[in-house]
């Protein structure tokens, strides 16, 4: 019995230190970096990575598949029970019960939605993880191995990345794929009137993905062009609206190579992402920030018919904008007719920019430099020599 006491008192004593610990609590967002930083380690190896992109494809294709995200397809299909007349007869006999049922219906179709919207978040989390691991192994091992060579001089980690592409494993690629076809449905889903929940974990998800495809372009992934096609029209699109930030501006000119994969030759294939290209040049947002003003400048670079376009869009602004913004139309004009001059020799580039230059000179500036001629309205010429002070003052030597 004395022992049977002793024991007592020692757990008690136990329980009583473990009372007065004080144990740090965990959030979701520690997991998810403790869980990232893994990823982005050299312990999680090729094999390991297999398996876990492996696991997440068959419920990724579940979820595609039945658009278990979407929970607007149930409100569509209660309307379309509820003009059965048959069904409104039942209704009137047991409202109360009907309504009951199809409130917890509502219900768990909403959780079910909410669940595989944040499915696809975390799929997008790992997936970024992990390129990010694979950029930063291999920018390390490229550096190791170019150091003492007397051929390269390596001046940037994109530089780097430049050199060949990058290969991924074809389960993350697959992982990647499918979240990518998902970005069009979660914008809808996303611009909608969904539950609120809904919403906005749609939005927190295509902010996700958005970041996985912009890290496999920066990282020069094997097919990474296959990631932009429908990244660049819902960033440009989120750019052009009202509640669109400098961070957002600054997202879309970091990808802004991307653009020359376009096909100007095919204008059905474009026509709809033209028209967001041109409103860029009337976006005080893109006007007031540098990498806004540079993205418009590259814009002239695309293609030689694109540039009248481009043009066409200003010319209607300048009649009627404050000054700040004639000097940054004049910035434009000025930054893609100096690269359109530096990049003519470059025969990497894939469109003629001897006819790029051209198109600007004759199209663009002399366009200007008769308006400014035969301008009746004094404004109209005063506006004209602001635009073109920029070559005046900037010209080091004739061309």
């Amino acid at each position: 019995d004395a022992y049977a006491d002793n024991g007592e008192k020692k757990k008690q004593k136990r329980k009583k230190v473990g009372r007065g610990r004080h144990v740090p609590s965990v959030t979701v967002t520690d997991r998810r970096v403790a869980i990232c930083t893994l990823l982005k380690s050299v312990k999680f190896n090729k094999s390991r990575a297999r398996r876990l992109f492996a696991g997440m494809i068959p419920l990724l294709n579940k979820i595609l598949e039945e658009e278990s995200y979407f929970p607007a397809e149930t409100h569509q299909s209660e309307g379309e029970d509820s003009t059965d007349g048959r069904v409104g007869n039942d209704s009137d006999g047991d409202s109360g019960e009907g309504r009951n049922s199809r409130g917890k219906y509502e219900q768990m179709n909403e959780e079910s939605a909410s669940q595989s919207v944040l499915y696809l978040r975390c799929c997008a989390y790992l997936v970024e993880a992990y390129l990010q691991g694979l950029i930063e192994r291999t920018t390390h091992k490229r550096k190791s191995r170019n150091k003492y060579s007397n051929n390269m001089t390596i001046d940037s980690e994109n530089e780097i990345n430049l050199q060949t592409a990058v290969p991924i494993i074809d389960e993350a690629y697959q992982v990647a794929e499918i979240l990518h076809s998902t970005l069009f449905p979660l914008h809808q889903l996303s611009t909608a009137d969904p539950p609120l929940k809904t919403r906005k974990q749609s939005k927190q998800t295509l902010s996700s993905i958005f970041a996985m495809c912009e890290t496999y372009w920066h990282g020069h992934f094997e097919d990474r062009e296959q990631f932009v096609t429908q990244l660049i029209p819902l960033l440009l699109i989120k750019c052009l609206d009202v509640t669109a930030q400098k961070a957002d501006i600054k997202r879309l000119h970091s990808i802004r190579d991307a653009l020359n994969l376009l096909d100007f030759e095919d204008e059905e294939s474009i026509a709809s992402l033209k028209l967001h290209l041109l409103r860029t040049v009337s976006s005080p947002l893109f006007l007031q920030t540098a990498e806004g003003r540079k993205f418009i400048s590259h814009l002239f670079r695309l293609h030689p018919s694109f540039v009248n376009d481009l043009h066409q869009a200003i010319k209607v602004q300048l009649p009627c904008v404050k000054r700040s913004i004639l000097k940054a139309y004049a910035e434009i004009y000025f930054t893609a007719w100096k690269a359109s001059c530096d990049s003519r020799n470059n025969d990497s580039e894939e469109v003629d920019r001897d006819d790029i230059q051209t198109a600007i000179e004759e199209n663009v500036l002399q366009d200007i430099m008769h308006a400014g001629i035969h301008a009746a309205v004094p404004n109209t010429a005063k506006t004209v020599r602001s635009v073109l002070d920029q070559f005046y003052t900037k010209k080091k030597t004739p061309v």
